[in-house]
């Protein structure tokens, strides 16, 4: 008795393989790219839209424009970041001195700072020429941690 008598020729299908539809793993492929690129455009509109990205931005820009409003606008930029983030507080009536306290009281770590939260504080009310570039500088460095460790 013979086995082989019992195969049967090799049967190719009459319709060669399409490329469409993909097989599973190329459609599984397609959906985790796609997940990853709606993750990466999200992640970069929280960010654009977040409070610390656009305050560290505004920082940056008057950074690069020094004016003789620099300290004034620093003041102006702590006390927007502060109406939001500490809604409980009641601090639309915080000026001066006490201002400058409350800036360094919410840093937690920059009390060996207070001289230059203080003259943030009290910039509104100051001569121009009461700071000159390297104190502005000097602020703005303040304010940029002060930013990060806060929001």
């Amino acid at each position: 008795m013979n086995n082989l008598d019992g195969l049967r020729d090799i049967h190719f299908p009459d319709v060669t393989a399409s490329w469409f539809p993909p097989a599973l793993g190329w459609w599984l492929l397609l959906a985790f790219i796609f997940i990853i690129w709606s993750g990466v455009r999200l992640w970069n509109v929280l960010r654009i839209k977040s409070l610390k990205y656009i305050s560290l931005r505004e920082l940056t820009r008057i950074e690069k424009s020094l004016s003789t409003n620099s300290a004034i606008e620093l003041s102006i930029i702590l006390k927007r970041i502060c109406l939001i983030k500490f809604k409980d507080e009641n601090i639309r009536d915080i000026y001066g001195k006490e201002w400058g306290e409350f800036i360094n009281k919410k840093g937690k770590t920059f009390i060996k700072n207070k001289q230059i939260a203080e003259d943030i504080a009290l910039a509104p009310y100051q001569n121009d020429k009461h700071f000159n570039d390297d104190k502005i500088l000097s602020m703005i460095d303040f304010c940029k941690e002060w930013v990060r460790k806060v929001i």
